[in-house]
C-alpha cells in the first residue's frame, strides 16, 4: 500500500483495535506529570502549621507544631493519605508520655469553590475529623483555612467554635 507523505494508511479493524490497545494501555508509570482533580495535591507533605484557634479568644489555641508536634503523610492520585502525626504528651494532659505518635489515613476529596475533604480513617477526636478547609496551593505550599470547627478548649466535653489553621509544604 502506498502512503503519501504526511498520511497515514486507514486502519482495518486489526489496525484499529491494536491502535486502541496501544492508547488504552498506557498507563502511569510515573515517568509523565500525574492528571486528575488529586494532581496538585499528590506528594509527601510536612506541616509547618496545625493550629486550632478559639473563636471567642484567638489567645486560646491548640497548635500542634508550635507545641513541638510534627505531622507527616503522604498523599496518592486517588486521593487516599497515609502518615503519622507526632503529639506531645502535654498537649494530652500527659506530660510524662513525652512524644505519642498517631498514625494518620483517610481520604482528601476536591470539592467546589477551592475547599478539599479531608476525611481522617478512623477519626481520632478531638483534632483529626473530617473537615473541608478552604485550600490554596502555591506551588509546594499548602494552605488550609476552616472557620467552622469545633474544639473543647477547657476539657468540659462542650466544643466550642474554633478555626482550623494549617501550612503542609511538600517535600
Amino acid at each position: 500500500m502506498k502512503t503519501q507523505r504526511g498520511f497515514l494508511p486507514r486502519p482495518g479493524v486489526a489496525g484499529m483495535l491494536i491502535l486502541s490497545m496501544m492508547v488504552t494501555g498506557c498507563g502511569d508509570d510515573g515517568s509523565g506529570p500525574e492528571e486528575g482533580p488529586m494532581a496538585d495535591y499528590v506528594g509527601t507533605w510536612e506541616g509547618t502549621q496545625f493550629a486550632i484557634v478559639s473563636a471567642a479568644n484567638p489567645a486560646v489555641a491548640f497548635d500542634l507544631i508550635g507545641a513541638g508536634g510534627s505531622m507527616v503523610f503522604s498523599v496518592q492520585s486517588n486521593g487516599n493519605f497515609s502518615g503519622t502525626a507526632a503529639v506531645p504528651g502535654v498537649l494530652m494532659g500527659a506530660p510524662e508520655m513525652g512524644t505519642i505518635t498517631i498514625p494518620l489515613s483517610g481520604v482528601m476529596t476536591p470539592l467546589d469553590g477551592g475547599r478539599l475533604r479531608i476525611s481522617f480513617i478512623p477519626e481520632i477526636p478531638p483534632v483529626f475529623t473530617t473537615m473541608d478547609p478552604e485550600t490554596t496551593l502555591v506551588g509546594n505550599t499548602m494552605t488550609l483555612y476552616y472557620g467552622a470547627a469545633g474544639f473543647d478548649f477547657d476539657q468540659d466535653g462542650v466544643h466550642e467554635d474554633a478555626i482550623f489553621q494549617g501550612e503542609m509544604v511538600r517535600n
